[in-house]
């Protein structure tokens, strides 16, 4: 076993977790902000290139951010105690599944909820509290993940 000043960060599990959380903000954004395409002949802006080049950028890590996190899970059981960072490698492989379950959820809420009435203002409602039990269920989820994790690198 090494000393605990031998330990190093593996930086793949905080660029996995970046690049995953990436995708999630641009598949999120993706529904209320829409990227304009501009008409032929239109000059297009230094922002909106940078920022359309982002989004193309971000899109890879629905597959780049878990693969890179698998792998750097992989390192980190593998070092011997030599790496930390076991908890960002776990969030980011199983962030985009979670958020896949999310959607889904609340999908099948959503139906459930258009097919019980049909007051506008209680749907609102009934889609609030939808969402916020789902990001309760998102946050529990993620500390049993951080909290496995933690043991699984002191028992390792």
């Amino acid at each position: 076993m090494t000393e605990p000043n031998d330990r190093h960060l593996c930086m793949l599990a905080p660029i996995g977790l970046l690049w995953s959380a990436a995708f999630v903000l641009v598949a999120i954004s993706a529904f209320f902000i829409l990227i304009p395409v501009p008409e032929e002949g239109a000059v297009v802006s230094v922002g909106q290139s940078l920022l359309q080049g982002l989004a193309w950028l971000s899109l890879g890590g629905a597959l780049g951010g878990p693969w890179l996190s698998a792998l750097a899970a992989t390192r980190i059981r593998d070092s011997e105690g030599q790496l930390f960072g076991l908890g960002a490698a776990l969030l980011g492989l199983w962030l985009i599944p979670l958020v896949m379950v999310d959607g889904l959820l609340f999908s099948l809420f959503a139906w459930l909820i258009s097919n019980v009435t049909a007051d506008r203002d209680l749907i609102y409602i009934l889609y609030m509290l939808s969402s916020v039990l789902l990001l309760v269920f998102s946050v529990m989820v993620m500390r049993w993940i951080l909290r496995r994790a933690e043991h699984l690198d002191v028992t390792g």
